[in-house]
C-alpha cells in the first residue's frame, strides 16, 4: 500500500469511527426531562445515518445467506469467546481482585439512569453495535487496508476494536482485542459480515439481557 492512499485510507477510517460514537448523544437526551420523545428520535434517526453511511461505504454485498460452513465457523468462534472471557475473568480476580471491565460498568450506569436509557442500551448492545461494529472493524477496515492479506488486518482491527472499548487496564483492552480477532478471524474466513454479526450478537445479547433483568 502507497504511503498516500494509506494516509487517505486512515482519515477516512478515522472520520468513520468517530461517527461510530455520534448516535450516542441520545443516552445524553434520555436523562433530560419532557426529552424522551426527541431522544428515541435522534436514536433511531442517528443510527439509520449510519448504517447507511457504512453500507454506502462497503459498497459490494457484504452480508450473505449463512452457509453450513459459516454456523462452523460462528459455534468454533462462540466457544472460543467463551474461553477467552473464562480466562480473562480467572486472570483479572487474581490480578485486580475484579470480574468486570470498565465498559461493563458504563453499561450498567447507563442502564441504571431510567428504563428509556436501559432499553436504548439493550437495543445498541443487542443490535446496532454488533451490526456497524462489524460493518467498520471488519468490513471497512478490511477493504481499505491490506485487503489482500490474511493475519495483518485481523490483528489490526483486533487491536483497534479492543482499544475502541473502555478499559481500567491492559487485560482489559487484551480481552477486547481477543474479542475482535476472533471475529476478524471468522469474518475473514466466511468473507460473509452475517457470520461475524450473528458471533457478535451472540456474544453481546446474554451479558446485555442479565444486565437489564438484574437492574430492571
Amino acid at each position: 500500500m502507497k504511503l498516500k492512499q494509506f494516509l487517505l485510507a486512515t482519515i477516512s477510517f478515522g472520520l468513520l469511527a468517530v461517527a461510530l460514537f455520534v448516535p450516542q448523544i441520545s443516552l445524553r437526551l434520555a436523562t433530560l426531562p419532557g426529552k424522551k420523545a426527541l431522544a428515541w428520535l435522534a436514536f433511531f434517526g442517528l443510527y439509520a445515518l449510519l448504517i447507511c453511511l457504512y453500507f454506502w461505504v462497503l459498497k459490494k454485498d457484504a452480508f450473505h445467506k449463512l452457509s453450513k460452513n459459516d454456523w462452523v465457523a460462528i459455534i468454533v468462534g462462540y466457544f472460543t469467546l467463551t474461553m477467552i472471557k473464562l480466562v480473562y475473568a480467572d486472570l483479572s480476580q487474581w490480578l485486580y481482585h475484579q470480574t468486570d471491565t470498565k465498559n461493563d460498568n458504563l453499561i450498567r450506569a447507563a442502564m441504571g439512569h431510567n428504563q428509556t436509557t436501559a432499553l436504548m442500551i439493550v437495543i445498541i448492545a443487542c443490535i446496532f453495535a454488533p451490526l456497524c461494529e462489524e460493518m467498520l472493524f471488519r468490513g471497512i477496515f478490511m477493504k481499505l487496508f491490506w485487503p489482500q492479506k490474511f493475519f495483518l488486518p485481523i490483528i489490526i482491527s483486533g487491536l483497534l476494536f479492543g482499544l475502541a472499548h473502555s478499559n481500567f487496564n491492559i487485560l482489559g483492552t487484551l480481552l477486547y482485542s481477543a474479542l475482535g480477532w476472533t471475529l476478524a478471524f471468522v469474518y475473514k474466513y466466511t468473507k460473509n459480515l452475517s457470520a461475524s454479526l450473528t458471533l457478535h450478537v451472540l456474544n453481546n445479547a446474554p451479558v446485555i439481557l442479565v444486565f437489564f433483568l438484574g437492574i430492571h
